[in-house]
């Protein structure tokens, strides 16, 4: 039990995948805009889930979003604080961490929109990784100040 796959740390590594991932839903974002068909298929639908077995949708729903401002703010998010939390955690944990705290908010929204019979709607965007972030760097740095505006300090747990 000692020797466990799931007791054992990953090796710290620094790589910046937080810089990795934001290039990655830029480049996506170029795609979907070129061709918004693309924007079907990896948003996360309810619908196609169901009745075309489009399980990618619970994964690939965070690489694609809606605008220039939706990509903006999650992309801002990730860089503010994305490489503090990678820094804190390793790279390869962050990664694991950004890619499991999305797929669990795409199964709990999909979760929702089945219950309430929301079938027809689609989900995008990396919000709900991007908060499970948010969430890491409150707890990593409790004492850590944002400037909300440029003016005011506010402490990362309170603010998050």
């Amino acid at each position: 039990m000692k020797d466990s796959l799931l007791r054992r740390p990953f090796p710290f590594k620094f790589h910046n995948l937080s810089l990795w991932l934001i290039g990655l839903n830029i480049l996506i974002f170029f795609f979907t805009f070129i061709s918004p068909r693309l924007t079907v298929y990896l948003a996360l639908n309810p619908l196609l889930v169901l009745r075309a077995n489009a399980y990618w949708q619970f994964l690939t729903y965070m690489f694609a979003h809606a605008n220039i401002s939706h990509i903006l703010f999650n992309m801002l998010g990730l860089f503010f604080f994305g490489s503090s939390v990678e820094r804190r955690m390793g790279s390869w944990e962050f990664l694991l961490f950004y890619l499991v705290s999305g797929l669990g908010a795409g199964l709990f929204s999909f979760g929702v929109y089945i219950f309430t019979g929301s079938y027809n709607v689609i989900l995008l965007g990396a919000s709900g990784a991007v908060y499970a972030v948010l969430l890491s760097f409150a707890v990593y740095y409790p004492n850590a100040n944002i400037y909300v505006f440029g003016l005011f300090p506010v402490r990362a747990p309170i603010l998050v």
